[in-house]
């Protein structure tokens, strides 16, 4: 895990007097997340995120929300995943230990029978009283040992169902962390991982993948004139919209703000340029309500791109914010394609 750190004390100071101060560079709030990430990209120990960041450095885009991103991502995400496997291995041995029980409660319990006739048997001959002694001292100790066996597998039984309970519980916070609160969608983080995955399999199966970069217009005055609430409406309402657009094999996730992004799997870059008018248009001549007032119609800009051959995911990304902000400088309410 990449949280466990091994740095001397020396090491550890030298690695936080250049840790905080790049982080003050970019004026971010030096909570423990920000100073996680900066401390790992220091120390070497985590290659992905330090990757990940010197890009970020690199194209002048280091925000708060950018860095705690990237914690989410490569920090957090590993902590999780390792706890859980930890989890499911414990769950393993203890199935493993609950049918070992479940043996020796057999053969306990067909030795206690045999003792039991043989001393019914011995009952009708004379025996000597140390023989006698030893028979019912050994009839004691087994039902003992049975009655312990049982005990034991009911408290293996409770602690088999609270490792299951915390599975659960884990599966539930790895899906909230992977989801947008406000809309529902897949978050940035899971955009990350998604877009790895599928770009890696188009490389391999050398199909097509496009991706669009959705961007609600004027979303500020939408803010300044009605407020945040309205605002978070108008998010809901559009991804409902996006949605609504997706086919199965799609993904949608909310990029960041008023910012959408869909990756599009075997889908080359005309088809990609249909599914973004065919968002623009249907958003276009949408009407927005709340509640009974009517706010008016909204309307977004895409940028629409197709991963070139050999391309880096950051790369496509690039091209795709690139050329969402053509269609914005274009006027707006419109696609742009590259």
């Amino acid at each position: 895990m990449y949280s466990e750190y091994k740095d001397s004390a020396e090491d550890a100071t030298q690695i936080v007097r250049h840790a905080v101060p790049l982080a003050a560079k970019y004026h971010l709030a030096l909570n423990p997340i920000v100073y996680t990430v900066f401390y790992q990209h220091i120390a070497q120990v985590n290659p992905d995120l330090s990757h990940e960041l010197e890009r970020l450095i690199a194209q002048g885009q280091v925000t708060q929300e950018r860095v705690e991103s990237l914690y989410q991502t490569h920090i957090y995400a590993n902590d999780l995943k390792n706890t859980q496997h930890i989890n499911m291995a414990v769950g393993n041995i203890i199935l493993f230990a609950q049918g070992a029980i479940h043996r020796i409660e057999g053969d306990t319990k067909q030795y206690s029978d045999q003792l039991n006739s043989a001393s019914q048997q011995l009952s009708t001959v004379a025996l000597d009283q140390d023989v006698e002694s030893l028979v019912t001292k050994l009839l004691v100790e087994t039902r003992g040992m049975h009655d312990s066996s049982v005990k034991l597998r009911e408290e293996l039984n409770e602690a088999n169902r609270k490792i299951e309970e915390m599975n659960q519980e884990f599966i539930r916070v790895r899906h909230e962390s992977l989801t947008d609160p406000l809309t529902g969608l897949k978050n940035r983080r899971a955009f990350d991982k998604e877009i790895v995955q599928m770009h890696t399999a188009a490389a391999i199966t050398r199909e097509p993948l496009s991706l669009l970069l959705v961007d609600i217009d004027h979303f500020k005055n939408v803010n300044d004139t009605h407020g945040h609430l309205l605002g978070d409406c108008v998010i809901k309402r559009v991804a409902q919209w996006l949605m609504e657009s997706v086919r199965g094999k799609d993904l949608i996730a909310r990029f960041g703000g008023e910012e959408f992004v869909l990756i599009l799997p075997e889908t080359d870059l005309r088809g990609a340029a249909s599914v973004a008018e065919n968002i623009r248009s249907n958003i276009a001549k949408r009407t927005l309500r709340h509640g009974e007032k009517t706010i008016g119609r909204v309307t977004v800009s895409v940028g629409a791109v197709q991963t070139k051959e050999e391309e880096s995911v950051e790369s496509l990304i690039d091209r795709a914010d690139q050329t969402l902000y053509q269609a914005k400088r274009e006027g707006r309410n419109r696609i742009a394609v590259s």
